[in-house]
């Protein structure tokens, strides 16, 4: 061995028995982290807010399935049958057939186009007439009122298309019309409900109007002073002088006094 080899130390780690007998040294903990609590989320305004918007979008839920299954209501559970053209395959490819079938198709859909111009013709010339005669009724019924035209013109007055043509149909359309004017709260009413339930609950109310008209005109009939009595005069009988009667005159007066 060299004396550089024998300079160094036997071992450079410490045995068992100096591990032991060495005093324990304190062990540092590493330093804590800060944790940070979250701020507790108080029931002031922002969770109302939350429970508004909850809230609001379970109720668009709703409303959004009710109309739908509506709208599925509403979808016609068959489905119309259309016509298909035939074809000249569908004649066996016979030309006269094909053209005579051609023919008689074109005049058949001529013939309900006509037919169906001629009920349209005919429903608004119907219509025409309804309202001319309602017109001549308004300005009869109008005579005895100044405010007739004013209240019935009223362009918030809410009358549907249905309602309109009721009144335009009625004997009593005017009266009704006017009633209306004068209780557009009624009206409105009216005007909600569907349009044959509006239609008989105007002709219940012309029914009661013209009661009530009828019941006005009695009980006008019926204060009206009773005519004065007729008094007829009685002929005045003037006797003749008896000097100046005739034979008979003198005869029957005589017997006049004998009974």
């Amino acid at each position: 061995m060299t004396d550089e080899t024998q300079a160094l130390p036997a071992s450079v780690e410490p045995t068992a028995a100096e591990i032991i007998d060495q005093p324990e040294q304190p062990v540092e903990s590493a330093p804590a982290a800060e944790v940070k609590e979250e701020p507790k989320k108080t029931d002031g305004g922002f969770q109302k807010r939350i429970d508004e918007l909850t809230r609001n979008f379970r109720e668009t839920q709703r409303d959004r399935d009710y109309w739908r299954e509506q709208a599925v209501k509403q979808v016609p559970t068959t489905i119309p049958q259309v016509a298909v053209p035939k074809t000249l395959q569908d004649f066996g490819y016979d030309e006269r057939q094909y053209q005579a079938y051609v023919i008689d198709e074109a005049a058949r859909v001529a013939a309900e186009k006509a037919g169906k111009t001629l009920k349209d013709q005919q429903a608004q010339d119907a219509a025409a007439r309804r309202r001319s005669e309602f017109v001549q009724r308004e300005n009869t019924f109008a005579k005895d009122l100044e405010d007739y035209y004013e209240v019935t013109r009223n362009p918030t007055l809410p009358i549907t298309a249905e309602m309109a043509e009721v009144i335009n149909s009625s004997e009593d359309g005017a009266p009704l019309f006017y009633y209306l004017g004068k209780n557009p709260h009624v009206a409105e009413s009216l005007s909600q409900l569907p349009p044959l339930i509006a239609a008989r609950e105007l002709g219940r109310l012309e029914g009661k109007l013209a009661a009530d008209r009828d019941k006005a005109k009695a009980k006008s009939v019926s204060q009206a002073p009773p005519p004065p009595p007729k008094i007829e005069a009685a002929a005045a009988t003037v006797e003749k002088d008896p000097s100046s009667m005739t034979d008979a005159e003198f005869a029957k007066w005589r017997r006049k006094f004998r009974k």
